[in-house]
């Protein structure tokens, strides 16, 4: 099994969908900075788009709801 792991913020909301399949899937847009700076001193930042299934869709879906809920 691989395993890959990042570090970063979250820049939008993640929206639980449905397959025609019934199965659940969400898409979670994370901005991750890099940890070098490039040949002018500035770090660059990479947007990484990963997708979560089934019930790792459901509960990152319901606990960003729950976060940003308790947050105001």
């Amino acid at each position: 099994m691989n395993a890959f792991s990042i570090v970063g913020k979250i820049t939008d909301m993640p929206i639980l969908k449905e397959t025609s399949n019934g199965l659940k899937t969400c898409e979670l847009p994370i901005r991750v900075q890099r940890n070098f700076p490039n040949s002018e001193g500035v770090y660059e930042t990479d947007f990484v788009d990963c997708v979560l299934w089934t019930g790792i869709a459901e509960n990152t879906t319901e606990y960003c709801k729950s976060a940003v809920s308790s947050d105001q």
